[in-house]
């Protein structure tokens, strides 16, 4: 426990740090962003390189860089005009 109340996670322990993660950034309300999850696991929990290892988290979820990739992708790459062509 830290000094400020917050829950201390060793390091080195890489599976409890995915699981966190997980289970704050996929949980009920489904894929939050980086600034959520941030604030959701740092209301609770503190270990040293919390930024990094959840924005590195984030970046690498499935769901998340696909959602990015469509609502970023052109006009003729969208599901709609594929759809039409074929």
């Amino acid at each position: 426990m830290t000094n400020n109340g917050k829950i201390y996670i060793a390091e080195g322990d890489d599976e409890l740090l995915v699981l966190i993660c997980v289970a704050a950034h996929c949980g009920l309300g489904g894929h939050w962003g980086l600034v959520a999850i941030t604030d959701i696991v740092k209301e609770k929990l503190h270990w040293s390189a919390i930024d990094a290892d959840i924005k590195a988290f984030v970046q690498r979820c499935l769901v998340c860089t696909l959602v990015e990739w469509f609502q970023g992708a052109p006009t003729s790459w969208s599901a709609d005009s594929y759809s039409a062509r074929v």
